[in-house]
């Protein structure tokens, strides 16, 4: 193989994406051009420049150089310029200590896929990228099977993960070492490298993979829309959870518009088994909810404010008190709105045969408030595939960059790339730390005094 390569600087705009038949067959492959085959050749050339047509990472649809159609693509290979090979032909080329294989754990969220396009973009020429599908789960698969579940990643499919709005590897919220401890040690043993982004146990497997194998790079980031996760004790910033901030704050007062236009009582339950920071932020009514907003957003907000009431799990209320205070609200506004955590356990109500908090919370208006109808609203996973915000893209991208300038620099040992709370990302590189003290114990306490979180909306009773 040979031909010209350095196409790294790929954009979405050079590659054409066409979407699959159903019955398509999904078994990864390259279309390349055909210059002698594979004997001799430099998977890491082909991979930056020399793919025409390769399965998107997802295997929902199929990507192009831009100037290539289906015809010109099919003409080449009839008239042998242009050759298919099947992954597993090009895996046959792959040198694993200059590989870097990448898993995305936990639930998936907005940007990933930037922060993965950006390795991707800097990681040194002479390395191959691979993802596992599935993370976690392909992680455990038996060895025999464990090839057959990467994806390579070449300038195509970097160029498409630029923007997207989760991860384009797949995921699976399965600790790998608890499935199949053996399997995992014997799928990444010989590869140069791990990178990944996780949650507190994403990131967990990652720092047990690092002391696994302590002469080997292991890096990763923390990603979440809970924004919960914490670093030897210190809070951390999470690639995800500023996109879901805004996408459920217009949700939750578009909901509360329509609430008080109709005078009813509306529960809105969002993400937070343990921490109620994404309920705080998503419906808080402060100066500093309107300061980054739009004038419509920002107009509601100021308007609708007073009948918003939150409920997190780090300040319990009884059913009672919430019904009580509900009723007020409507009485004084005409409507509220209830956004509550889903964590969130009234002192004195139990729950009975909800497996919502929202569904709880609405029996429980009913019945201490005599409320005949109340709306119910779950907005959770629509947060993790929206379209990244700007704060969130720019963060993944300065991490992702960070993450390839470790791997390029070869420094051993587990590494997290992370912004602490209270630090810019717009205008700051992230800080490098040892991988260890990965846990999901951040509180909103610890961020908010009692003040402030009563003035955004939280509810309790002293």
């Amino acid at each position: 193989m040979g031909g010209e390569v350095g196409n790294r600087d790929r954009v979405i705009e050079d590659i054409i994406s066409t979407r699959l038949k159903p019955d398509s067959d999904r078994q990864p492959y390259f279309v390349l051009p055909t210059n002698g085959g594979l004997e001799g050749a430099d998977l890491s050339q082909i991979l930056d420049g020399e793919v025409i047509e390769r399965l998107s990472s997802t295997r929902m649809s199929v990507l192009r150089q831009m100037g290539w159609d289906g015809d010109a693509v099919m003409r080449g290979l009839g008239d042998g310029s242009l050759s298919r090979f099947f992954q597993a032909d090009l895996l046959k080329l792959l040198d694993r200590n200059k590989a870097c294989l990448g898993i995305t754990g936990g639930g998936d969220c907005a940007g990933i896929s930037d922060c993965l396009a950006s390795f991707a973009q800097n990681l040194s020429r002479d390395k191959v990228m691979l993802g596992v599908q599935n993370a976690s789960e392909g992680l455990a698969l038996h060895p025999d099977l464990f090839p057959n579940n990467l994806i390579l990643v070449d300038s195509l499919v970097r160029a498409d993960m630029v923007g997207r709005g989760s991860t384009p590897f797949g995921s699976a919220r399965l600790n790998a070492f608890d499935n199949d401890a053996q399997n995992v040690l014997d799928n990444v043993r010989y590869f140069g490298a791990v990178y990944g982004t996780g949650g507190n146990g994403g990131l967990a497997m990652l720092e047990r993979i690092a002391k696994e194998f302590p002469e080997r790079c292991v890096v990763g980031t923390f990603k979440s829309i809970d924004g919960d996760g914490l670093i030897d004790g210190r809070p951390t910033q999470m690639l995800g959870f500023n996109t879901a901030v805004r996408a459920n704050r217009h949700a939750v007062y578009d909901i509360a518009q329509s609430a008080f236009a109709h005078g009813t009582v509306d529960v809105v339950e969002v993400f937070g088994r343990n921490y109620g920071r994404l309920a705080f932020e998503s419906a808080r009514h402060d100066n500093l909810a309107v300061a980054d907003e739009g004038r419509d957003l920002r107009r509601k907000i100021e308007e609708l404010g007073q009948i918003m009431l939150i409920l997190i799990p780090e300040k319990p209320a009884s059913m009672r008190d919430v019904a009580a205070e509900v009723l007020e609200r409507k009485k004084e506004f005409g409507s509220c709105v209830v956004v509550v955590a889903e964590g969130f356990i009234p002192t004195d109500y139990s729950n009975g045969s909800h497996s919502k908090v929202s569904d709880h919370i609405a029996d429980g208006l009913k019945q201490f408030a005599g409320l005949n109808k109340v709306n119910v609203t779950t907005q959770t996973r629509q947060a993790r595939g929206t379209r990244p915000s700007y704060y969130d893209k720019m963060m993944g991208l300065r991490i992702g960059n960070k993450m390839a300038e470790l791997v390029n620099e070869g420094v051993v040992g587990g590494k997290a790339v992370v912004y602490f709370e209270g630090v810019d990302a717009m205008q700051n590189d992230p800080e490098v730390v040892d991988l260890h003290g990965v846990s999901q114990g951040s509180t909103l306490l610890s961020l908010h005094s009692d003040e402030v979180l009563r003035k955004g909306g939280v509810f309790w009773k002293d």
